[in-house]
């Protein structure tokens, strides 16, 4: 159930590009590949940061828990 919550989440990042490559698709024009290129380049990019930002703050949160764990099970 999580990949599929995950998967869907992924989809709706992916609407930008997919709606850039349907527009390039239809009109033929190559001004919409430019644009996808940078709009996914942007948005890579935001969400890498976003995504290292929010991880580091959940392994700080989890850190001395998850040490615990570890050491329990060696």
């Amino acid at each position: 159930m999580v990949q599929f919550a995950g998967m869907g989440v992924l989809g709706l990042l992916v609407l930008p590009e997919v709606g850039l490559l349907i527009a390039q698709l239809v009109t033929g024009n190559a001004v919409f590949g430019w644009a996808n290129l940078a709009v996914g380049l942007m948005l890579g990019l935001a969400l890498f940061g976003a995504g290292i930002r929010l991880g580091g703050n959940w392994l700080d949160a989890r850190g001395p828990e998850l040490l615990a764990q570890l050491t329990v099970n060696r």
